[in-house]
């Protein structure tokens, strides 16, 4: 979807696909009369907007999950110009926080047999202590290193988080000694 595009689907997302406000209106009357669990599962239903099941709609189709990151990438970038898209931001952030939960990380270790893509993405991604080359990476990945990267089920090419660790004797002073 192009740039425009997506930005005015946006807008048309945040004003027509929010909760039903009478629908929502009349649980939170019924709620506030009698908390029982009806009520309650009532309201849970009527808070939630149409825009949620038009993201988890989006989700199961293939790629869906990456094109619904990219989506609020774009997402992040528009909000600096209007914040009326902080609804439909909300939303986006409640569903992939519950989506990439941990318990749906894959932890898989990462060594010199990993698929080279996967390696690349690693130098590229290393944000804290960079990672100047192939030789670098290889040094990195040695007997005494050990590196895991957390991937996601629907994203299993996409190393999410990567964790470097170095096996030492003792505890390290200085982190250029682990470094090196």
């Amino acid at each position: 979807m192009g740039g425009h595009k997506l930005f005015y689907a946006l807008f048309y997302i945040v004003n027509e696909l929010g909760p039903d406000v009478e629908r929502l209106d009349g649980a939170v009357r019924a709620y506030s009369e009698s908390s029982d669990r009806a009520n309650y599962v009532e309201l849970l239903g009527a808070v939630e907007p149409l825009r949620q099941d038009l993201i988890r709609t989006l989700n199961w189709a293939p790629q869906g999950t990456s094109a619904l990151i990219a989506m609020r990438a774009d997402l992040l970038d528009y909000l600096r110009a209007d914040d009326e898209l902080k609804l439909v931001d909300y939303d986006f952030l409640h569903l992939l926080t519950s989506w990439f939960n941990r318990g749906f990380l894959e932890l898989r270790r990462i060594d010199w047999n990993t698929p080279a893509f996967i390696l690349e993405k690693l130098i590229r991604y290393e944000l804290v202590h960079e990672i100047k080359d192939w030789q670098d990476l290889q040094r990195r990945l040695a007997s005494d290193r050990r590196c895991f990267t957390f991937f996601h089920p629907q994203l299993p090419d996409e190393p999410l988080i990567f964790v470097e660790v170095a096996l030492t004797k003792g505890l390290v002073v200085n982190i250029n000694d682990a470094l090196h």
